[in-house]
């Protein structure tokens, strides 16, 4: 790949926004089924139209169709000032960016979403009466690592299981607690999309091309008078 490319300030600017959005949009779509099955007890296919039904929204709020047609323009925005021989690799780079930023939003939002949970869940469940320190501690454990997916198997236990009666309300604090720190990470998730935004904004404009002035159209020199006599 020719480093050159990134001299262009609509290349270099195009790719950094294409990016940003793509790691601000799947670092949401990582974060938000977690506390839709976790949390509100979603099925997974449950899970699945929530989100589509909240793409339907976008696009009918114009988000989606404006974010359909930004991407095809930011497309040839970028490759306006590659050279048509380079035009392979700039087409290849923005691909790649975008890629990149795909793999980089589970791997960003959600190496953020697990320090805040390891925050927020011990904050929350160590307020609940009747569960001893260490089993709560357990529990916040076992919640973090397992992304959200132990406090389905403690409200499948219900009363039944080794809190007996405290149940219920260690549920209720781990949904508290898992829910602080998705929306925290959900904000992180908005925060890169607004860095996208910012990054699109320093894309350099469609340039005017320069008008070519047409030397003596307006008077006639003496090659181009016609002779009427004949001669």
């Amino acid at each position: 790949m020719d480093l050159r490319l990134f001299d262009s300030r609509g290349f270099l600017w195009g790719n950094t926004a294409a990016l940003l959005v793509a790691l601000g949009e799947f670092g949401l779509l990582f974060v938000l089924p977690l506390y839709l099955v976790n949390v509100l007890c979603l099925s997974t296919l449950g899970a699945g139209v929530v989100l589509a039904v909240m793409a339907l929204g976008a696009f009918l709020a114009g988000y989606g169709l404006g974010l359909g047609f930004a991407s095809a323009q930011l497309t040839g925005t970028a490759l306006a000032e590659v050279r048509v021989e380079q035009s392979g690799q700039g087409s290849a780079v923005q691909s790649t960016a975008r890629q990149v930023g795909c793999a980089l939003g589970a791997a960003v939002i959600g190496g953020l979403l697990s320090p805040q949970l390891a925050h927020t869940l011990p904050v929350h469940v160590d307020s609940v009466p009747g569960v001893p320190p260490q089993a709560a501690s357990q529990l916040a454990v076992a919640t973090r690592q397992s992304a959200g997916s132990a406090i389905d198997t403690l409200r499948a236990q219900g009363t039944y299981g080794p809190l007996g009666a405290a149940a219920p309300a260690a549920v209720s604090a781990l949904d508290d607690g898992f829910a602080e720190a998705t929306r925290t990470t959900l904000f992180a998730a908005s925060g890169f999309q607004a860095l996208g935004l910012l990054a699109a904004l320093r894309v350099p404009g469609p340039r005017t091309a320069p008008t070519c002035e047409v030397r003596g159209s307006a008077t006639k020199g003496p090659q181009d008078t016609v002779p009427t006599d004949g001669r």
